[in-house]
């Protein structure tokens, strides 16, 4: 996924550095600091329409928070722009954006 390469090329400028990995049938944002923290986009076909669900996992000390979210609720695959997944992606790195 382009959009995610460029996404963690940035942050590397910003100083905050993150790797792309695309484990399984994912793509995968996630923080050198610690690979428990991450966001992941994963297609399921689970559901009708098929969905673009993202997996988001945030450590901060003892504490994970993880957190699965639609991106684009009622929407089909091809119905979401590269905008949406930009603007999702930013909202969901907020954690580690915002330190």
């Amino acid at each position: 996924m382009p959009l995610a390469r460029q996404v963690a090329n940035v942050l590397k400028a910003e100083g905050r550095s993150f790797t792309v990995s695309t484990p399984g049938r994912t793509v995968r944002l996630e923080t050198d600091r610690g690979r428990d923290d991450y966001v992941e986009v994963a297609l399921t076909t689970d559901v009708d329409p098929p969905a673009v669900v993202v997996h988001i996992r945030h450590t901060r000390g003892s504490r994970t928070i993880d957190e699965e979210r639609t991106l684009k609720s009622g929407a089909a695959p091809d119905q979401i722009s590269e905008d949406d997944l930009l603007e999702f992606l930013l909202s969901a790195l907020e954690p580690w954006i915002e330190r």
